[in-house]
């Protein structure tokens, strides 16, 4: 294979436009650098979002549990007042409301 000859003329075209190749290839490594940045910002503020998320879900179920256990004491402590004998009579005949949790007894389903 022969070498290949530039006229005066192409080399005039020519190097001005590898100026702005290299800028051209400059400024895509750039954008590909910023979109890398915020596609990392990206998936950052949703794992916080998720986070936040499931620390409310906890918060809320400490929050039923601990209601639950304290209705739980609360029974018990009024059945040990009863086998007792040391409870108010009104307190006898008072029974305790059924939790929304648990509707046991509250529906009535009637087939004909």
């Amino acid at each position: 294979m022969g070498a290949m000859t530039v006229n005066p003329v192409d080399l005039q075209v020519l190097l001005p436009q590898v100026g702005q190749i290299n800028k051209i290839q400059r400024v895509q490594e750039n954008q590909q650098q910023m979109d890398q940045q915020i596609l990392g910002q990206l998936n950052q503020q949703e794992l916080r979002n998720k986070q936040n998320v499931i620390k409310k879900s906890h918060a809320a179920e400490q929050n039923k549990v601990k209601k639950e256990n304290e209705g739980k004491k609360k029974e018990n402590k009024r059945k040990d007042r009863i086998m007792k004998g040391t409870s108010d009579p009104q307190e006898l005949q008072e029974s305790p409301s059924p939790s929304p949790a648990d509707p046991v007894g509250s529906l009535f389903d009637i087939t004909i």
